[in-house]
């Protein structure tokens, strides 16, 4: 190893659900880190997957040529699908991605690999080929999924003893590749308690810092001057994103349907995107609840650009700390509603930007929505003001422009 960059280096990024859509490449880590990389004159390959795991579905051929044409780095491989976002069809085809990416590496032998975690075979892998010739394999741990369990609680008590057992194993997994990574980062500092204690101060966090669907020169499109001191008016509230396992969805539908029985035509839930939880919602027949399915880009622009909050809808015990949903909403300058805790729910807390609610409980998210309508003047200007902090201090192509130099260093 040195601690120069060595020019030209190759460095594979491994990530397989990145590049699952041409339209959201603008929010993509792992190709707005690749782009920086590439500007700082260094060949660089974003390895993928051919299966899209936002959507469940294989992409079409044309989809994935016209993005390996617009973009000399995309790569994609060949993996079988599955049904759920989490379960045995999952591993198998993370399996099946680790055996194709670690014949790649052997063959293209890079400099530089970053493995986006939790990829649990991939990481081993791509480790040993570290090993077998030298190089310098890094990590960027983006979900602490199960190392959640790890990280301190609000209720500690709430964790069950026969769960924590079942994961320990993939802990202690987890656990050795971090030892073994020669440089770590991340997307959250609450992740950075999950790291073992020798490697904390050497982890580096880069937040997503997306420029979600958003350009500066068209934020002030979202400068509301409502103010809601009472329910007389439609309150719009928003989420565009996943509807896999990991979301809250079923408590948004009962909320609708409460909030609908007590204040008629006060409020108005509009969902978009889709997964294994699409069906709950096309189900529904609450006049309240409006669902869209997968939209374009421009036509969420329009969505949010036309809402009052946004929804960051996680299940308790989310592995989630800062999602890029989050950043979504400080670049639209929405109030949240949001069930996460750890970094995501602490800003939240300290810059008063939204209200946060118990995952699973109906009546919860109810008052939250409800405290962010009656104070939603004081909500947005607090939200204006943290978008205006945080895009002075992390501006995207700054940020990964760093991230890029601190991955060759």
């Amino acid at each position: 190893m040195t601690n120069n960059i060595i020019y030209p280096a190759h460095v594979m990024i491994l990530r397989p659900y990145s590049l699952s859509s041409g339209s959201s490449l603008v929010n993509d880590r792992y190709f707005n880190l690749a782009k920086s990389i590439s500007l700082i004159g260094n060949r660089v390959t974003l390895l993928a997957q051919s299966f899209s795991h936002s959507t469940l579905l294989n992409r079409s051929s044309n989809d994935l040529q016209s993005i390996s044409w617009r973009y000399d780095f995309a790569r994609f491989v060949t993996v079988p699908g599955y049904n759920k976002s989490v379960g045995l069809g999952r591993l198998c085809s993370e399996l099946i991605y680790a055996l194709k990416a670690f014949a790649i590496l052997l063959c293209e032998r890079p400099s530089h690999v970053l493995v986006a975690e939790p990829l649990f075979f991939t990481g081993w892998l791509a480790i040993l080929y570290g090993w077998l010739f030298q190089k310098q394999i890094s990590c960027d741990l983006i979900d602490a999924w199960p190392e959640a369990l790890a990280i301190p609680k609000r209720h500690p008590l709430g964790l069950i003893p026969p769960y924590a057992i079942i994961l320990f194993p993939l802990i202690c997994s987890r656990t050795l590749r971090l030892l073994s990574y020669a440089k770590l980062f991340t997307v959250s500092r609450s992740y950075i308690k999950v790291m073992p204690r020798s490697r904390r101060r050497r982890a580096h966090v880069f937040y997503w810092c997306s420029n979600a669907l958003l350009s500066k020169s068209v934020q002030a499109l979202n400068e509301i001057p409502s103010t809601f001191s009472c329910l007389n008016a439609p309150f719009v509230v928003s989420y565009a994103g996943s509807l896999g396992s990991g979301y809250d969805i079923e408590t948004i539908i009962e909320s609708a349907g409460i909030l609908e029985l007590r204040f008629p035509g006060c409020f108005v839930f509009k969902i978009a995107g889709g997964g294994q939880k699409s069906a709950l919602l096309e189900a529904v027949s609450t006049p309240n609840l409006c669902y869209y399915g997968y939209l374009s880009t421009s036509e969420i622009f329009s969505m949010l650009s036309c809402s009052h909050s946004m929804l960051l809808p996680y299940v308790s015990n989310s592995a989630v700390a800062l999602p890029i949903k989050f950043f979504d909403a400080v670049n639209f300058r929405l109030p949240v509603v949001s069930s996460l805790g750890l970094e995501a729910g602490d800003l939240i807390k300290e810059y008063m930007i939204g209200s946060c609610y118990q995952a699973g409980s109906a009546e919860s998210l109810c008052e939250s929505i409800i405290a962010v309508r009656e104070a939603h003047a004081e909500y947005h200007r607090n939200m204006c003001v943290f978008s205006d902090l945080f895009s002075d201090v992390y501006e995207l192509s700054q940020v990964y422009a760093e991230f890029a130099r601190e991955l060759l260093l």
